[in-house]
Protein backbone atom coordinates (compact mmCIF):
# COMPACT_ATOMS: atom_id res chain seq x y z
CA UNK A 1 0.00 0.00 0.00
CA UNK A 2 1.34 3.30 -0.93
CA UNK A 3 1.31 6.60 1.56
CA UNK A 4 -0.25 9.23 0.78
CA UNK A 5 1.19 12.40 2.04
CA UNK A 6 -1.20 15.70 2.18
CA UNK A 7 -1.22 18.54 0.55
CA UNK A 8 -0.77 22.14 2.74
CA UNK A 9 -1.57 25.32 1.36
CA UNK A 10 -0.72 28.19 3.77
CA UNK A 11 -3.25 31.59 3.70
CA UNK A 12 -3.64 33.78 5.78
CA UNK A 13 -7.00 34.68 7.25
CA UNK A 14 -8.35 38.62 8.46
CA UNK A 15 -9.71 38.77 11.72
CA UNK A 16 -12.50 41.16 12.45
CA UNK A 17 -13.36 42.84 15.65
CA UNK A 18 -15.91 44.87 16.95
CA UNK A 19 -15.56 46.54 20.52
CA UNK A 20 -18.89 47.39 22.05
CA UNK A 21 -19.25 49.23 25.07
CA UNK A 22 -22.33 46.86 26.35
CA UNK A 23 -23.02 44.10 28.78
CA UNK A 24 -21.80 40.65 27.15
CA UNK A 25 -25.56 39.91 28.32
CA UNK A 26 -27.13 42.14 26.58
CA UNK A 27 -24.82 41.68 23.67
CA UNK A 28 -25.83 38.11 23.34
CA UNK A 29 -29.46 38.85 23.92
CA UNK A 30 -29.74 40.97 20.82
CA UNK A 31 -27.51 38.48 18.69
CA UNK A 32 -30.07 35.58 19.57
CA UNK A 33 -32.68 38.20 18.68
CA UNK A 34 -31.10 39.33 15.38
CA UNK A 35 -30.81 34.97 14.73
CA UNK A 36 -34.62 34.45 15.44
CA UNK A 37 -33.97 31.78 18.52
CA UNK A 38 -31.78 31.22 21.35
CA UNK A 39 -31.91 27.85 20.56
CA UNK A 40 -30.13 26.11 17.78
CA UNK A 41 -31.91 24.60 14.83
CA UNK A 42 -31.93 20.77 13.84
CA UNK A 43 -30.26 21.26 10.61
CA UNK A 44 -30.32 17.45 9.78
CA UNK A 45 -33.90 16.82 10.60
CA UNK A 46 -35.05 20.38 9.19
CA UNK A 47 -32.94 19.29 5.58
CA UNK A 48 -34.25 15.93 5.58
CA UNK A 49 -37.98 17.20 5.11
CA UNK A 50 -37.08 18.74 2.30
CA UNK A 51 -38.07 16.85 -1.13
CA UNK A 52 -37.11 19.33 -3.48
CA UNK A 53 -34.91 22.55 -4.34
CA UNK A 54 -38.36 24.83 -3.63
CA UNK A 55 -39.12 22.82 -0.23
CA UNK A 56 -35.71 23.17 0.94
CA UNK A 57 -35.84 26.96 0.55
CA UNK A 58 -39.43 27.19 2.18
CA UNK A 59 -38.07 25.12 4.88
CA UNK A 60 -35.18 27.06 5.75
CA UNK A 61 -37.08 30.88 5.09
CA UNK A 62 -39.26 29.61 7.57
CA UNK A 63 -36.15 29.98 10.17
CA UNK A 64 -34.33 32.61 9.29
CA UNK A 65 -33.67 35.06 11.76
CA UNK A 66 -34.16 38.59 10.97
CA UNK A 67 -30.60 38.99 10.19
CA UNK A 68 -30.52 36.81 7.62
CA UNK A 69 -28.99 34.21 9.32
CA UNK A 70 -29.53 30.63 11.44
CA UNK A 71 -27.99 29.96 14.74
CA UNK A 72 -26.13 26.45 14.41
CA UNK A 73 -24.44 25.66 17.51
CA UNK A 74 -23.55 27.86 21.05
CA UNK A 75 -20.62 26.89 23.39
CA UNK A 76 -20.34 28.17 26.51
CA UNK A 77 -16.32 28.37 26.80
CA UNK A 78 -16.46 30.71 29.58
CA UNK A 79 -18.81 27.65 31.56
CA UNK A 80 -16.49 25.08 30.99
CA UNK A 81 -12.66 26.73 31.10
CA UNK A 82 -13.92 28.33 34.46
CA UNK A 83 -13.62 24.87 36.13
CA UNK A 84 -9.76 25.08 34.64
CA UNK A 85 -9.26 28.88 35.45
CA UNK A 86 -11.52 30.93 38.29
CA UNK A 87 -10.25 33.87 36.67
CA UNK A 88 -12.57 32.76 33.15
CA UNK A 89 -13.90 35.85 31.46
CA UNK A 90 -17.58 35.16 29.79
CA UNK A 91 -17.19 33.68 26.10
CA UNK A 92 -19.50 32.15 23.56
CA UNK A 93 -18.57 30.80 20.62
CA UNK A 94 -21.25 30.60 17.72
CA UNK A 95 -21.85 28.82 14.77
CA UNK A 96 -24.42 30.55 12.16
CA UNK A 97 -25.28 30.56 9.04
CA UNK A 98 -27.60 30.58 6.17
CA UNK A 99 -27.98 27.07 3.74
CA UNK A 100 -29.40 29.30 0.85
CA UNK A 101 -25.86 31.69 1.39
CA UNK A 102 -23.43 28.85 1.56
CA UNK A 103 -24.92 27.46 -1.69
CA UNK A 104 -23.67 30.62 -3.59
CA UNK A 105 -20.09 29.73 -2.23
CA UNK A 106 -20.68 25.77 -2.52
CA UNK A 107 -21.34 26.04 -6.11
CA UNK A 108 -18.28 27.45 -7.37
CA UNK A 109 -16.31 25.45 -4.84
CA UNK A 110 -16.81 22.84 -2.16
CA UNK A 111 -14.41 23.31 -0.05
CA UNK A 112 -15.59 26.25 0.90
CA UNK A 113 -17.82 24.32 3.37
CA UNK A 114 -14.83 24.18 5.57
CA UNK A 115 -15.88 27.57 6.31
CA UNK A 116 -19.89 27.78 6.51
CA UNK A 117 -21.20 27.80 8.67
CA UNK A 118 -19.07 30.82 9.86
CA UNK A 119 -17.95 31.06 13.61
CA UNK A 120 -18.78 34.53 16.01
CA UNK A 121 -16.93 34.89 19.58
CA UNK A 122 -18.10 36.93 21.80
CA UNK A 123 -16.11 37.97 25.22
CA UNK A 124 -16.18 39.67 27.67
CA UNK A 125 -13.05 41.93 27.93
CA UNK A 126 -13.99 43.19 31.28
CA UNK A 127 -17.66 44.37 32.41
CA UNK A 128 -17.30 47.67 30.10
CA UNK A 129 -16.13 46.25 27.38
CA UNK A 130 -17.56 43.19 24.93
CA UNK A 131 -15.89 42.00 21.82
CA UNK A 132 -17.09 40.20 19.05
CA UNK A 133 -14.95 38.73 16.49
CA UNK A 134 -14.89 36.35 13.41
CA UNK A 135 -12.49 35.34 10.64
CA UNK A 136 -13.58 36.82 7.50
CA UNK A 137 -15.13 34.78 5.31
CA UNK A 138 -14.05 35.96 1.86
CA UNK A 139 -10.15 35.57 3.72
CA UNK A 140 -10.99 31.47 4.38
CA UNK A 141 -13.12 30.91 1.77
CA UNK A 142 -11.22 32.25 -1.57
CA UNK A 143 -7.50 31.60 -0.78
CA UNK A 144 -6.00 33.28 -3.67
CA UNK A 145 -8.64 35.14 -5.15
CA UNK A 146 -8.34 32.64 -8.07
CA UNK A 147 -11.81 32.20 -8.76
CA UNK A 148 -13.75 35.49 -8.83
CA UNK A 149 -17.46 33.98 -8.49
CA UNK A 150 -16.59 32.72 -5.10
CA UNK A 151 -14.45 35.73 -4.28
CA UNK A 152 -18.03 37.79 -5.09
CA UNK A 153 -19.84 35.30 -3.45
CA UNK A 154 -17.37 34.93 -0.30
CA UNK A 155 -17.51 39.13 -0.12
CA UNK A 156 -21.06 39.01 -0.03
CA UNK A 157 -21.31 37.30 2.77
CA UNK A 158 -18.64 39.05 4.61
CA UNK A 159 -21.19 42.05 4.53
CA UNK A 160 -24.06 40.39 5.59
CA UNK A 161 -21.67 39.56 8.62
CA UNK A 162 -19.91 42.73 9.11
CA UNK A 163 -23.59 43.96 9.14
CA UNK A 164 -24.79 41.71 11.89
CA UNK A 165 -21.97 42.23 13.97
CA UNK A 166 -22.39 45.55 13.88
CA UNK A 167 -25.95 45.27 14.90
CA UNK A 168 -25.25 43.75 17.61
CA UNK A 169 -22.41 45.44 18.89
CA UNK A 170 -24.36 48.58 18.83
CA UNK A 171 -28.20 46.96 20.31
CA UNK A 172 -29.95 47.62 17.26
Amino acid sequence: MTDISPSIQPYTAQRVTFNSARPFDDVVATLHKLLGSSKPIDYKSLASQATDIQSFEKIFNSVIGPSGFILFLEVDHGAWFSLFDKSTRKSRMFVLGNPLIARTMLEHNLTAGLHVPVRLLVLEQDPHITTISYDLPSSLIAIGGDNPALLNAAKGLDDKLEKLASQVANGK
